[in-house]
């Protein structure tokens, strides 16, 4: 999608922000290595907090990364990347709009690696008839429960899912939804 503009030209610069990302995704999985924005007056506490933690991040990373940053190596991966998930969201949600009901609700994600859907009236948590299901047809998906915080006012939804896009090909995604979609039509007749 389009760039937003950055979080702390929203107020002005006034408050404290905190923005933390990772080139894991965009870049390298294997790398392991975040960033932060933090305000001038996070960023002691931050940095203190890091040191009690994890004791320092690789130097080797971090010189590699920025190496990568000054080349401009990095903007031409991170496109190359963007091109290829983009494709491969744009195929998962296809693949959705073809092989689910009409009443799955698919949020279409401007970028990450995962799709959200919900499947009115039937139960996708861990152990459930539809989890068991889908295993059996040797698919995976995250349930929805695991990515909810525990909120008092709120359920976790119990008919939500994230469906990864990341790793796995174009034609065995496209199975996987298949699969998933035959198990959705047998449970509900």
């Amino acid at each position: 999608g389009e760039d937003e503009e950055f979080i702390h030209a929203l107020d002005g610069g006034e408050s404290p922000i905190a923005l933390l990302g990772t080139f894991s995704k965009a870049f390298s999985p294997g790398l392991r290595l975040g960033w932060a924005y933090l305000s001038d007056e996070l960023l002691t506490h931050c940095l203190r907090q890091k040191g009690n933690h994890d004791f320092g991040t690789s130097n080797l990373n971090q010189n590699l990364m920025a190496d990568l940053m000054v080349s401009g190596d990095y903007d031409v991966a991170a496109a190359r990347f963007r091109d290829r998930y983009r494709a491969k969201r744009d195929a998962l949600v296809a693949a959705l709009e073809e092989y689910w009901p009409e009443d799955t609700w698919i949020l279409h994600p401007k970028g990450g690696l995962y799709v959200w859907a919900r499947i009115p009236g039937l139960d996708t948590d861990p152990g459930s008839e539809f989890f068991n299901a889908v295993l059996e047809e040797k698919v995976l998906y995250v349930p929805g429960m695991y990515c909810f915080c525990e909120n008092p006012q709120n359920e976790r939804p119990r008919d939500a899912m994230r469906l990864c896009y990341g790793v796995i090909g174009m034609e065995d995604m496209r199975e996987a939804v298949r699969r998933m979609g035959n198990v959705i039509k047998k449970l509900r007749s």
